[in-house]
Order: structure tokens, then sequence, then C-alpha cells
């Protein structure tokens, strides 16, 4: 059990830093423009770059994976599409180093450290928004029927999906500043995750024993929410509306505890 102690230090640490992020607003908005420029300081080269490796990722999908397949899925690219999109924003938030990737501004000068990994999501969501919105034009252009009804949930779980992410980011940049090792260990477990995600395969295809092990997958939950939504057009189903909801309740708990935590400490570990 956490300390009662520890827990009210944590929340008050919340509220003060919370407070200061409109007035660090700036910080913020450069931040974020920063990730947005990526690898090339440019955010046109850096989304065209994300599109590009999303259709590769989703192309190779395809030919692996129809080429295999006894019985064909339906518009099997849209599938991979409304899947895959979810898996490459929540890996990137579980794998991301908000802080060291920016310790050169914390170590500098001060702001909300909190500010690092929400413009890291933020980036991220935005990223994520934009490729997403590619794939529903696509699945328009295969003559994909969607739901009107049913899509007015899109921009409620995008939401629900971005608070999820941020749980993540805090804490896995906490661990990842506090040991580095993490990071290469959590790459593998992530990679396991991938291969139990029902993003290439439907969910009534695994056998008895694949079908326990993909509900242990917190990415399951997130992937059929989405599915449901776009490519069955139904309401998502209470056991992966319930398990989304309570899986970004506890990332964002814990990961804001071990963040205000410890965020006085990341330049000494650093």
């Amino acid at each position: 059990m956490v300390p009662d102690s520890i827990i009210l230090d944590s929340i008050e640490k919340q509220r003060i830093e919370f407070d200061e992020i409109h007035r660090y607003r700036h910080v913020l908005f450069n931040l974020i423009k920063r990730n947005l420029g990526g690898r090339y300081g440019n955010m046109y080269l850096e989304f065209l770059r994300h599109i590009v490796i999303a259709m590769v990722t989703v192309a190779m999908y395809y030919i692996v994976f129809s080429s295999i397949r006894q019985k064909p899925i339906d518009d099997y690219a849209f599938y991979l599409c409304t899947g895959v999109f979810v898996v490459s924003y929540i890996g990137g938030c579980m794998k991301t180093n908000a802080i060291k990737s920016n310790m050169k501004y914390i170590s500098k000068m001060y702001f909300p450290r909190i500010l690092a990994p929400l413009a890291d999501c933020i980036s991220r969501m935005i990223t994520f928004i934009i490729t997403y919105s590619l794939a529903i034009i696509f699945g328009l252009c295969l003559g994909h029927q969607f739901d009107p009804a049913i899509l007015l949930l899109l921009p409620v779980w995008i939401i629900i999906l971005f608070l999820f992410g941020f749980g993540c980011s805090m804490m896995m940049s906490t661990l990842t500043t506090l040991n580095r090792d993490i990071q290469y260990a959590f790459g593998f477990i992530y990679g396991f995750l991938i291969w139990i995600t029902p993003t290439f395969f439907l969910i009534s295809d695994a056998g008895s024993a694949l079908d326990q092990i993909i509900w242990y997958n917190p990415l399951t939950y997130f992937v059929e929410v989405f599915h449901s939504i776009l490519y069955t057009c139904t309401i998502p189903s209470v056991k992966c509306v319930a398990g989304s909801l309570i899986l970004t309740a506890a990332f964002l708990i814990v990961g804001s505890i071990l963040f205000f935590r410890y965020k006085d400490k990341f330049t000494e570990v650093a």
C-alpha cells in the first residue's frame, strides 16, 4: 500500500503544478512545436514521415496476414488501420523518454515538469488524429458504411485514449529517468504485447488459450473500442468500455503519484 502521506503530498504537488500550466503555456506550445518538428526540424516533413510509416506498416500487415488467412476479413486494410494506429499512439506514450529528451531545458530553466510528458502526448495525439482522419477517408473510399450516431462516440474515446497515454507517459518518463534499463526491458514487453493485440486478427479467430491471454493485454480494450466504433459500427461492449476506463484511471493515478513523487530528483539522476 502507498502511504497516505505520499498520496497527499503528490496531490498537493499536482495542484500547484497544474495551476502553473496556464502561466507557462508558451513553454508548452514551444515543446509541442519542437516535438512535431521531430528529427527533420520541420513539422510537415515529420507528419509526412509518420504517414509513410503508418502506410508501410498497414501494407506490410496486409500483405503478410491476408496471404496466410484462410478466411478473409471484409475491408481488411481498413480493419488494420483502425487498430494499428491506436497501438502506435499507446506504444509511443509507453516508450516515451520525455524527461530525458528535454533534460537540457529542465536543467537550465524552471517550468512545470509535467509539461514535458504533456507536450509529448499532445504531439503524438495530433499525429494520431491526422493519420486516423486519413484512415476514415480511406474507409469511405473503400465503401465502408459508417453509423453517424456511433461516430459521435469517437471524440469521447479519443480524449480517453489521450488520458490513458498521458498516464503511461508520466509513469514511463519517471521510471526511465530513474533507471534507463527499464526502457530496454519494456521494449521487449511491448513487442510481445503487439503480437497478442487484435490488430491483424479477429478476437473470434483466437483459440481458447489465446483468448484468455488477450484480455490480460491492456491494448486489447482500447483497440476493440475503436474497432467497434469505426469497423463494426456498433456500441462498444461493456467489457471493453469498463476495462478501458479502469485502465485509464489506474495509469493516471499511478503515473501521477510516481511523477510528482520523484520530479524534483530528475536532474540529480539524469
